[in-house]
Order: structure tokens, then C-alpha cells, then sequence
């Protein structure tokens, strides 16, 4: 994407990584939240049942700065990571997706730094009850953010999620992405359905590992 293609140009001209991220309003595209899977499962790695706190939040924020400055990127990371970690504690779908949206909110919340985009998310613990009209799916990684958690509420497996979130329309790929990474790590890989897999680049050498 255009915003990550100009963070690395900065990076280039020895630019700080941290500082590489545009600030920008028309910089507030989906490419850090689209790849902040991993970051989430490192941090559960390393801390166990982890929270949204200074700590975690700390790690998640310059994830995203590296290629996506702008508050309302970190903010959507730091949301994203905290419906991760109740994933990954269990239990049931809907109670600990919305457990994690609502205790980041009430997180960034006590943040006087993210006041300035916090009513941009407030609504998201009332994304279940949205009708798919009122659910983009453009490149805005606030409508990416939104659409995916609502995929994953509106869904049970995860073809179906992932089929949601293509037939939304608009930013298909990167919307299927965020969404898949929810339903894959809540549904497992055995659920993914063996065509699409085989399709993937590098099959053989992914599966190996």
C-alpha cells in the first residue's frame, strides 16, 4: 500500500523506524492493522493471558507506527489485540469478542493522548446489532476494523466469516485478512477448507513448518 511504501522510502532516508509511519488524516489506511496478528500472539507468548495495558499497548502502538502513525491506526491495533487476547482465553465467541473491544475501550478511554479518535471507536461494543448496510468495508482501517468484528459476530466457522467478509465488497482482501485472522485462531486450521489452503502461495513449505 501507498502508506507503507512511503514509510519504507523514509526508512530508507535513515529516518527513525518509529517515526516512519505518516500522520497524516489520508494516512489512516488498514496495513498495520491488517498485519498485527502476529504482534498479538507474541505478546500472549510472552505474558500468558494478557490485557490491554500500558505494557502491551506500548508494543502494539509501535508495531504500528513503523508504517502507520496515526493514532486511529494504533488505536484500531490496540482494540484488535485486545479481542486476540480474550480469544485466546476461550470460552464463547460472542462474550469474549465483545469483552475485548469493551475492555480496550475502557482502556483508551483513561488515554487523555487518544481522546482525539476515541469517539471515532466508541460505538464498536454495539457492533453486533449493526445491519450489514450500515457495515463498510473500504480501505479506512476504522471501517475495516469495524466490518471484521462484525464478520465475526454475524458468523459460526470460518469459511463462512471469511465468505462474509469477501461479499462485503470494497477492500475484499484486506477485510477477509483481518477477519480470517479472528475466525482462524478462534476456529483453528482444520477449519479452513483444504481448496483454499492449496491454493496458497508456498502450501507445501507453510504446511512443513
Amino acid at each position: 500500500g501507498g502508506a507503507t511504501k512511503q514509510a519504507i522510502f523514509r526508512f530508507a532516508k535513515n529516518t527513525p523506524a518509529l517515526e516512519c509511519g505518516g500522520l497524516a488524516e489520508n494516512a489512516c489506511g488498514n496495513g498495520s492493522l491488517m498485519r498485527i496478528m502476529p504482534t498479538a500472539l507474541y505478546l500472549v507468548g510472552q505474558y500468558g493471558n494478557c490485557t490491554l495495558d500500558d505494557r502491551t499497548s506500548n508494543i502494539i502502538h509501535n508495531t504500528s507506527k513503523c508504517t502507520h502513525g496515526h493514532l486511529r491506526c494504533q488505536m484500531a491495533c490496540g482494540i484488535f489485540c485486545s479481542v486476540v487476547f480474550q480469544l485466546c482465553c476461550g470460552g464463547n465467541l460472542r462474550n469474549a469478542t465483545l469483552f475485548g473491544i469493551r475492555s480496550a475501550l475502557a482502556y483508551y478511554r483513561k488515554r487523555p493522548d487518544f481522546a482525539v479518535v476515541y469517539d471515532d471507536f466508541s460505538n464498536l461494543d454495539t457492533i453486533e446489532t449493526w445491519e450489514e448496510n450500515n457495515v463498510m468495508s473500504t480501505g479506512y482501517v476504522l471501517h475495516t476494523l469495524q466490518a471484521s468484528l462484525w464478520c465475526l459476530l454475524k458468523t459460526s466457522g470460518y469459511a463462512e466469516c471469511v465468505l462474509k467478509a469477501v461479499n462485503l465488497g470494497e477492500d475484499t482482501d484486506t477485510t477477509a485478512a483481518v477477519a480470517g485472522a479472528l475466525a482462524g485462531l478462534w476456529y483453528g486450521a482444520k477449519q479452513i477448507p483444504k481448496k483454499w489452503a492449496e491454493n496458497t502461495a508456498k502450501y507445501e513449505e507453510i504446511k512443513a513448518k
